[in-house]
């Protein structure tokens, strides 16, 4: 089974919902915004999904910083949204910890954005076109 949901699919089907909170409609209002960073809502206290080794960070954040030179949209291939049901137990305990499901710009998914390899920033993109970063993720562990 497939964990990854493309970007283009929809996410929800319940009609009561303002279109804004499909994730899908989200990225399309962010499309053309180039992409800012946000560690409000990071995961400081997580062991494994944290900044823990300077090297790779500084690479990261290189390729963070080549990310902000386009627009959300020339880069849509490299975020996937995925619903919060698929990730694995421990990363649905730390949404319900950390309280973001409770954010009025959470939807029932997080996305998960290439960087190299199998690093992946986690996190939830607003519509101000802010990324707010939860894990980086070295090992593709919160699937």
């Amino acid at each position: 089974m497939n964990k990854y949901k493309s970007t283009n699919a929809v996410l929800s089907s319940d009609s009561d919902k303002n279109e804004k909170s499909n994730p899908d409609n989200v990225l399309d209002l962010i499309f053309h915004l180039h992409p800012l960073w946000s560690f409000k809502n990071y995961d400081f206290g997580h062991v494994k999904w944290t900044l823990k080794v300077p090297e790779k960070f500084i690479v990261a954040l290189q390729i963070m910083s080549g990310y902000e030179n386009e627009p959300w949209g020339k880069m849509k291939q490299g975020l996937v949204s995925i619903e919060d049901t698929l990730l694995n137990n421990e990363a649905i305990e730390r949404i319900g910890i950390l309280g973001l499901d409770k954010l009025d710009y959470y939807h029932g998914c997080v996305f998960s954005l290439y960087l190299l390899g199998e690093e992946r920033l986690w996190g939830i993109p607003r519509e101000d076109g802010v990324f707010s970063i939860i894990w980086w993720d070295l090992d593709l562990e919160v699937l």
